[in-house]
């Protein structure tokens, strides 16, 4: 056989050859449903889910939301057929052809080497924060918190607390965070009694706060995600709750001077609820990434070469099959979480030997693991970080849950916060590791009213296997 034939949801198909090739693509957009392939080995009697490739990386998975071609061994199965996990009239069109043998069509960076962490599952520590909201912690281990409007500091994992300043008596603190250059920045709003979102820094002592900046754009609330530090530069793309209002402006800023002067780098589209997600630098290219969101319209992956002078994005606007929160970059891969009814799980874009553009990089984004099923309720993940190549990946409702992976391709969850059906779960938002050997987290249990937590594990040790 070698033309593609259609290949019809639930109904049986003979396998022909060894190798089968399946051409997914949507019939409509923005696609919403969720597919994956069975096979048997006993003329129907009984059927496996089938795990598939991508015809470009050959990294294996169980679902598919986003369209593309994908093979699979099929050379022990006598049938194949595929299902609708979710199904709606924006589905894909699903073709089938079988062949021998085949050539990958790009060569990914990763290597043969497989690690697993020891110990498997981590037993961390949760200890009250007092109210404090937990904004920052040092390679050191030194963590950051404001209450109110004040400003503190602990050099021995929350035990203690010590006030550093509290120099705003109106307003309300987006951001707090301890800079490479040892200046403390503070990003707020009206913190001083004039309008705007404030940029403030403080000295190397953490003294003399002075501001620095006013940013043009709204942002109301504190957000894990969307402020980044490497060496000099620092990325704000700022949260806004939902529903965002299609008049608000919105922007998100690089400053390359470690916090003393911001330029607009990306301004949001005026759409109702469009907001951002997350944005990160991946250092290993030079390329500056930035997820949005809300909602099957308005969701989308962005990326500029040139420091935001121009940008491209992987879909069309709001044709993203998938809602994605934030990315946690490893040399040969990047992680995407994911936060959508499809369900909750993460994504790897492959970097293959020559630097991808556009067109090819969507083809390299798949399915990398799944938490939860899919069509089971799904909230946000956390900050996701990168430690010493290994990617930590925490997750919030409906339960806790810390993933993590060295390679992109084997997930370990290391820690299960598991409160339901008792009740919700809020679970790690932000979250950093230390050159101290620890992994430090902001923890809330909505349980117990919301109180905030602070939660420390001893980092695990990944052994090749």
């Amino acid at each position: 056989m070698s033309d593609y034939v259609l290949l019809e949801f639930n109904t049986m198909f003979p396998i022909d050859k060894g190798l089968a090739i399946f051409s997914v693509k949507p019939s409509l957009l923005p696609i919403s449903s969720v597919i994956h392939f069975e096979a048997s080995s006993d003329e129907g009697f009984t059927w496996d889910s089938l795990w598939v490739r991508p015809i470009n990386s050959g990294i294996p998975q169980e679902y598919i939301m986003i369209p593309g071609v994908f093979y699979a061994d099929v050379q022990h199965a006598t049938h194949i057929r595929y299902v609708q996990d979710l199904a709606h009239s924006n589905s894909f069109t699903v073709k089938i052809k079988f062949v021998s043998n085949l050539t990958l069509q790009n060569e990914t960076i990763r290597s043969s080497k497989r690690y697993s962490p020891f110990p498997a599952r981590l037993s961390p520590i949760i200890r009250p924060t007092l109210g404090r909201e937990i904004s920052d912690v040092t390679p050191d281990g030194t963590i950051y918190a404001y209450g109110d409007t004040n400003l503190y500091k602990s050099t021995d994992l929350g035990i203690s607390w010590v006030e550093i300043q509290n120099p705003f008596t109106q307003g309300s603190i987006s951001r707090f965070k301890k800079l490479p250059s040892r200046e403390l920045l503070i990003i707020g709003n009206n913190l001083d009694g004039d309008k705007g979102l404030q940029v403030w820094k403080s000295n190397i002592r953490e003294k003399s706060i002075h501001k620095v900046a006013v940013l043009d754009t709204v942002s109301d609330v504190n957000s894990f995600w969307g402020l980044e530090s490497y060496e000099n530069i620092i990325l704000f793309a700022p949260y806004v709750l939902q529903p965002r209002e299609s008049k608000q402006t919105l922007k998100a800023y690089i400053s390359r001077d470690y916090g003393e002067t911001w330029k607009c780098i990306f301004h949001a589209p005026s759409i109702e609820s469009w907001h951002f997600h997350s944005i990160k630098i991946d250092p290993y290219e030079s390329r500056i990434w930035l997820l949005n969101g809300d909602g099957s319209h308005n969701t989308n992956v962005w990326f500029t070469d040139d420091w935001g002078q121009n940008w491209s994005s992987l879909w069309p606007e709001g044709n993203s099959p998938v809602q994605f929160t934030d990315i946690a970059i490893l040399p040969h891969c990047l992680i995407f979480g994911m936060d959508d009814n499809k369900g909750r799980g993460y994504f790897r874009l492959d970097k293959t030997m020559n630097r991808l553009t556009v067109g090819d990089l969507k083809s390299q984004l798949h399915e990398a693991f799944f938490i939860d099923k899919i069509g089971a309720p799904a909230e946000a993940t956390g900050t996701l970080i990168t430690h010493l190549n290994v990617a930590y990946l925490p997750s919030q409702s409906p339960r806790g849950l810390l993933t993590a992976t060295k390679d992109g391709i084997d997930f370990y969850v290391l820690w299960d916060y598991t409160q339901q059906p008792t009740g919700p779960v809020e679970g790690l938002s932000y979250f950093a590791a230390t050159n101290t050997g620890k992994l430090i987290g902001y923890f809330k249990d909505d349980s117990l009213e919301s109180n905030p937590f602070i939660w420390i594990a001893d980092q695990p040790n990944w052994i090749e296997n």
